[in-house]
This record gives structure tokens, sequence and C-alpha cells, in this order.
């Protein structure tokens, strides 16, 4: 421990909290609201997540990503084949002052089942 004085000789505060952005990962979690993919992570000090997505649906597979700056997001990106089965895949990395830092996200899927 030390004394605000000392921590003041050295530049640093000791109400300023640092962050490693180098070592954090955001936890999403994808769930199905409404027919369409719901996207959630909790946001903390960074901007938002650049969320990436695979979809795939027999031998085809898409790709996309966005930039997300609310703890929740909902893909209403349409359909490869509404008359198939759709897997989607997510992960992301968090945003920090317009760049990706910290480490890849857990991975999460859904399926989206065929419209009839």
């Amino acid at each position: 421990n030390c004394t605000p004085a000392i921590l003041e000789d050295f530049g640093l505060s000791s109400t300023h909290r640092v962050i490693d952005t180098d070592t954090q990962r955001p936890e999403i979690h994808v769930e199905l609201v409404s027919g369409a993919p719901r996207i959630k992570y909790t946001k903390s000090i960074f901007d938002g997540i650049r969320l990436f997505c695979r979809i795939s649906y027999g031998e085809q597979e898409m790709e996309y990503e966005e930039t997300i700056t609310r703890p929740f997001w909902k893909d209403t990106k349409a359909r490869m084949d509404p008359l198939k089965p759709e897997t989607r895949t997510y992960y992301a990395y968090f945003l920090y002052k317009g760049q990706i830092v910290g480490q890849k996200s857990n991975v999460d899927s859904i399926t989206l089942e065929a419209l009839r």
C-alpha cells in the first residue's frame, strides 16, 4: 500500500484504474427472439464490439461483420434461403477508440429453422 502522495510522485492516481485492453475478451450470448438471433454482451469500459458472423446452410457459407455499440443487438439479416435451416455462428472482439482490442470472445451458434 502506498500513500496518495507517493502515487502522485510516480504520476499515478489512486482513483484511476488501469484496464489491460490486451487481455480482455467479450462474453457473448445468442438467443432466438421473435424469430431472429439476439446477441448480448457486457459493454464495460469499451466502445462496443466488432461482431463476426458466419452463416451456413448445406454446403454454402457467407460471412459478414457488424460494429455493435449497444449491449444487445438483433440480427435481422435476411436468410440465405428461407426454405432451408441455417446455422449462424458468432464471435466478437472489443472495440476501443475505433480499434479492435483484446482477445477473441467465446463462439456461440444458433440454428434458424426453415420457414414454411
